[in-house]
């Protein structure tokens, strides 16, 4: 009975943890390709609307570190531009989003809308991550409610193994 518990807590403990190491980062260009430092960079999380603004640095690059999985909306701009805004970004675990703005000369009155592809190529590493379904607890509980006699009765140990949109138990 000890072991199932001690077996519980751990599955449980480890499914509610999250990878903070989500990134949005790109270069600020005007439409020649020269690098345009200084640009305000705006991120605006779309489902709970809460916004961080950056500053491109000197060689025109941005990076959002920390960021939540989520959907965003990115808007550059800078004085003596056309200010653009990058709809739909999807940020995942793991994730090192790239977002590249093309300013164009003009007023920031301006808008150039531009909407994010539906997949984004992981180009700047080899890292992987995945979403686990919240309901994994539900599940484990649900086949301790099934099987919990036969477990406690043989001493079987429990290993629950994550993986969408289902759990698995083994034993």
């Amino acid at each position: 009975m000890q072991r199932l518990a001690a077996a519980l807590f751990l599955t449980l403990a480890s499914a509610f943890g999250q990878s903070t190491t989500q990134t949005i980062e790109g270069f600020v260009f005007d439409t020649s390709g020269a690098v345009i430092a200084g640009a305000k960079i705006t991120m605006t999380n779309t489902g709970t609307g809460i916004t961080h603004s950056i500053t491109s640095g000197a060689a025109g690059t941005y990076t959002f570190t920390l960021v939540p999985v989520g959907n965003y909306d990115l808007r550059g701009e800078v004085t003596g531009f056309k200010s653009e805004t990058i709809k739909g970004l999807r940020v995942d675990t793991g994730s090192q989003v790239r977002a590249d703005f093309r300013l164009q000369v003009g007023q920031m009155a301006e808008t150039i809308e531009v909407s994010a592809s539906a997949v984004a190529l992981q180009t700047e590493n080899a890292t992987v991550g995945g979403v686990i379904e919240n309901n994994l607890a539900e599940h484990f509980l649900e086949a301790l409610v099934i099987y919990g006699s036969a477990l406690v009765d043989h001493q079987f140990a429990v290993f629950l193994i994550p993986c969408n949109p289902f759990c698995q138990l083994y034993s």
